[in-house]
């Protein structure tokens, strides 16, 4: 099961968003409220442990894939993923001068496919299957926001390519034969590109801003996109391989 926490998604855009206070004068107005987006700071990626491992291919009769259906076993396995949503709680939490930001939702994944061939391999005896995933296109993490003037809205982080690499167990039913695999280790993030930020319900300038904001400092927010995406998704993956195997 996937080790690490995921540190909660409105502590994560503490750093990234500031919104009005709450007064008077800005409560009536919520839409002529000042905007500014604060600094994206420099956000370490998703810390793997262990040191590189040498994958020794073996060729003994443990390490024998013949007869082992492992893009049937892996097809059955995308397909449900494709199918998932990762939902965060719907409780609010607070931020700062009276800000409140909700949990994060992934979306965006019916396009994710497989990438290259399926390497099967094997460490000390044990069947091990790699392979890689990409999304080329609609893969969205967002979360809704509240002020306490009463404006609403959601701040959402889209990404135009995402790569990611995964382990995979395989494991034969000695009774019917039958593959089926489980989870091996963490997803290693390979490449993310192209990841823009959109502010909803903040008014028509704070939102062109923040798409702006995503060009001018696109390795912050790409930094900002691995450490809150790549933790959900391997939650989502690891509980779809927990799903087939039950």
């Amino acid at each position: 099961m996937p080790s690490f926490g995921i540190e909660p998604f409105e502590m994560q855009l503490a750093d990234i968003l500031t919104l009005w206070p709450c007064n008077d004068e800005q409560s009536s107005n919520p839409q002529g409220a000042s905007f500014k987006m604060g600094s994206l700071k420099a956000i370490l990626i998703l810390s793997f442990v262990g040191a590189a491992v040498s994958l020794a291919y073996a060729t003994d009769e443990s390490c024998d894939f013949t007869g082992i259906n492992i893009h049937g076993a892996f097809k059955k396995i995308l397909q449900k993923l494709t199918a998932a949503t990762y939902v965060g709680s719907e409780s609010f939490r607070p931020v700062f001068g009276g800000l409140e930001v909700g949990s994060a939702t992934i979306n965006g994944l019916n396009k994710i496919r497989q990438y290259g061939p399926l390497l099967p391999y094997c460490i000390n005896g044990a069947r091990m299957l790699q392979v890689d995933l990409i999304a080329s296109s609609g893969a969205e993490i967002s979360g809704p926001w509240r002020h306490c003037s009463g404006a609403e809205g959601s701040i959402k982080f889209r990404s135009s390519l995402v790569r990611m690499t995964a382990q995979l167990r395989v494991n034969v039913s000695e009774s019917n034969q039958e593959v089926f695999l489980s989870y091996g280790g963490p997803l290693v993030p390979v490449t993310t590109q192209g990841v823009l930020c959109e502010l909803e319900g903040a008014g028509d300038i704070a939102k062109q801003a923040s798409i702006g904001l995503s060009l001018v400092l696109s390795t912050g927010l790409q930094q900002l996109w691995n450490n809150m995406f790549y933790a959900r998704f391997d939650v989502m993956f690891y509980n779809t391989l927990q799903e087939n195997i039950a």
